[in-house]
């Protein structure tokens, strides 16, 4: 291993949505009609979206950007309402009362957003976003965000 980067999911300042348990009411409620952006298709943000999709059990629409900064500047612009990007990217804005954090990606709390809840992974399971195996859905499978 050479190194890590974990990752955070935030929303801009004002959304509605404040907890990763609203958001996934939210996004159960209405399939397909929330967005959540990554920083582009078949990179560490876009597999952690997914994990969280499918181990969460909703539909959102993924939209990949061609970088980190042009995605941070629609979720600050308010084009796209949820993000998973890096916590180094992120941070500035989320110091600048731009974007909110909802969670971040680590089995421990960040030390970068100690605030912040840390993921945990499905019961039985060795997969997280920051590795590159899929998740096996099974009896047990849980939220890797929890509220």
């Amino acid at each position: 291993q050479v190194a890590t980067a974990n990752l955070v999911l935030v929303t801009h300042a004002d959304h509605a949505v404040r907890d990763v348990a609203a958001l996934v009411a939210a996004a159960r409620a209405e399939p397909d009609k929330i967005t959540l952006a990554s920083f582009g298709t078949a990179t560490v943000s876009h597999f952690a979206g997914e994990w969280f999709k499918s181990v969460a059990g909703i539909k959102m629409a993924h939209v990949p950007y061609r970088g980190s900064g042009p995605a941070m500047n629609d979720l600050v612009g308010k084009h796209v309402p949820f993000l998973i990007d890096t916590i180094v990217a992120a941070k500035p804005q989320i110091e600048a009362g731009k974007i909110r954090p909802l969670a971040v990606t680590s089995a421990k709390r960040s030390a970068m957003l100690p605030a912040l809840q840390a993921s945990t992974s499905p019961p039985g399971s060795r997969w997280s976003p920051r590795r590159a195996s899929p998740p096996r859905p099974g009896p047990g499978s849980a939220m890797l965000w929890p509220p």
